[in-house]
């Protein structure tokens, strides 16, 4: 073998195991959410189902930032079926949890949270505040404060 073909043949193996891992990290940094910023209104945001097509992906979710609102809110549809809408302020210091496949997290001081929002390690005091989410035709409604 030439050293011109050795080169070549180390440079073919080299790209080739290079593949994997960078498919791997593309693959791992597939957006599964989308963000919307809204207005509430009488303390309700409604939001069109045709504009949230994560909602529908597996594992994908909706971050909606309601005017007024320090963190935004999680919007996402259950193994179940049933759709949700958490806040993602965590109970302990305020700080924005972040949403993972199967739970909430929160980077500041390590508060874990189910999918409903109940807390599963401390030290967070509370689960996550929920919001009523209504599906109307071809609406969600989220009530943001009862009133």
């Amino acid at each position: 073998m030439t050293r011109k073909e050795f080169l070549q043949s180390a440079a073919t193996a080299v790209a080739a195991a290079s593949f994997v891992p960078v498919a791997a990290l593309l693959e791992g940094c597939a957006v599964r959410s989308q963000t919307l910023r809204v207005s509430a209104k009488e303390n309700r945001v409604r939001l069109w189902l045709a504009e949230l097509p994560k909602l529908s992906e597996p594992e994908g979710y909706v971050k909606v930032y309601p005017f007024g609102f320090a963190h935004p809110i999680v919007v996402f549809q259950h193994s179940s079926g049933e759709i949700f809408a958490i806040s993602t302020t965590c109970t302990h210091a305020g700080c924005e949890v972040r949403k993972t496949k199967s739970k909430f997290e929160c980077p500041c001081h390590g508060s874990q949270y189910d999918l409903t929002g109940k807390v599963t390690r401390g030290p967070a005091p509370a689960n996550l505040a929920r919001f009523p989410v209504k599906k109307e035709g071809e609406f969600l409604e989220i009530v943001l404060k009862e009133g």
